[in-house]
């Protein structure tokens, strides 16, 4: 059995749809979901289609996912701060071109899960066990990473939200962080996703995918449907960078 792994997706529906296709060529078709799913991308509504269709073994929330219930539709753009201003236009755009029910859907998704398959259990979080906001990657000092996993009795930890990928060992864990399907941030702009193959459950096996898929299509399609901040999107999916 393998498993495919999304996670930060960001409404980018090209680089889903060719992530979706590398894994089903390779006979996979059950899907986990890590969150940061339809924000701060210009498909919001036709990514989300497409998971649900997917019927994920396991999806949870991201960050983003949560600005739906953080940030008041009377908000005053004229008084937040210059980044505060972006993300509620990001707010407000995925909010354009979603139905009420589908908002209604993300808010009740679960912020982690564990799944059990046999013997191994698996957590399933956006950020760290402790937090929907950290990071854990290999740009992180083993000692941190271990105080993030302390006391979590699951054999394998799933992570998403730095877009920087890493597999490694941390007190006696398997950490995976996927990366990112739709803002990759590590300098390489292809979409990346984990698999996990469970073929031997006591001795799980862990891959980084990356995939090509066609900027040029995503920026087109954010320009066209008039995304928010449409140049500075593009120079973070072409560098794969946040500057």
């Amino acid at each position: 059995m393998k498993l495919a792994v999304l996670a930060d997706i960001h409404g980018n529906l090209v680089a889903l749809q060719q992530a979706i296709g590398d894994a089903k060529s390779q006979g996979i078709h059950q899907f986990v979901v890590l969150g940061d799913i339809v924000m701060i991308g210009p498909d919001p509504g036709s990514v989300l289609h497409i998971i649900r269709e997917l019927n994920p073994f396991c999806w949870i929330r991201g960050n983003t996912d949560m600005w739906f219930e953080e940030i008041s539709d009377d908000t005053d753009p004229e008084t937040l701060t210059q980044r505060d201003r972006e993300l509620y236009a990001y707010i407000q755009f995925a909010k354009s071109n979603m139905k009420s029910d589908e908002i209604a859907f993300l808010n009740s998704l679960p912020m982690k899960r564990t799944i059990s398959i046999d013997a191994l259990k698996i957590l399933c979080v956006h950020g760290s066990p402790r937090s929907v906001l950290e990071m854990m990657d290999g740009r992180r000092p083993v000692e941190e990473l271990g105080q993030m996993v302390r006391g979590v009795t699951e054999n394998v930890v799933l992570c998403g939200h730095s877009h920087h990928p890493y597999i490694g060992q941390v007190e006696g864990k398997a950490m995976f962080n996927v990366g990112s399907v739709g803002r990759p941030l590590d300098g390489d702009n292809s979409a990346s996703y984990g698999i996990i193959d469970l073929s031997a459950p006591k001795k799980p096996k862990f891959e980084i995918r990356r995939v090509q898929y066609s900027i040029t299509d995503t920026v087109s399609r954010a320009k066209k449907i008039g995304f928010p901040y449409t140049e500075k999107y593009e120079k973070v999916l072409m560098n794969a960078a946040n500057s």
